[in-house]
């Protein structure tokens, strides 16, 4: 019985280890959450899942589901001089972000509940630069030295690029009180 106790506590703390890498976190998982950072003790639905899992045992019996999306408006932009005479360049994003959504379900049976969801825990915006970026630029030059003076222009660079971490989470809590 030991030897399976240790196995099973070698398991968990491993999997603990490896769920903690994230380099972009978003702290807004829920958009109810969003709407009221007074939610972080909630008991009231399925999106607690991410920040009140324990929480969960408090819902009425049954199944609980919360889907939600979420909308960033933002105009990243950025200007720079590469020193080439061509003076300040300066390039901002016109779009929205319209896609960050999440989906959580929960079921609770008298004091247990079992949870599962999917959201973006990082990343979740685009960026589209239609003229471009500093990026462009510097690729464009490194490509016209390459090619030793056939070409000595760029034609309309653009640059358009996404980045989503998603991620899901299974488990289940239960409490010892009634």
């Amino acid at each position: 019985m030991k030897k399976i106790s240790l196995i099973l506590l070698s398991g968990l703390v491993f999997i603990s280890y490896t769920a903690v890498a994230q380099i972009d976190n978003l702290s807004n998982m829920s958009s109810d959450w969003v709407r009221s950072s007074t939610r972080n003790a909630a008991t009231d639905a399925a999106d607690i899942v991410v920040y009140n899992p324990a929480g969960l045992t408090k819902l009425e019996n049954g199944l609980h589901i919360n889907f939600s999306n979420q909308f960033l408006f933002r105009k990243p932009s950025h200007q720079y001089d590469i020193g080439m005479g061509e003076g300040m360049r300066e390039y901002e994003q016109q779009s929205a972000d319209l896609f960050l959504p999440n989906l959580f379900l929960t079921y609770k049976k008298d004091n247990w509940a079992v949870f599962t969801g999917a959201f973006m825990s990082g990343g979740g915006a685009s960026i589209d630069y239609s003229k471009g970026s500093i990026t462009t630029d510097l690729i464009g030059l490194q490509a016209l030295g390459e090619a030793q003076g056939a070409y000595t222009a760029v034609k309309d660079p653009t640059l358009k690029a996404s980045s989503f971490y998603l991620t899901t989470t299974l488990g289940g809590t239960y409490s010892f009180r009634k």
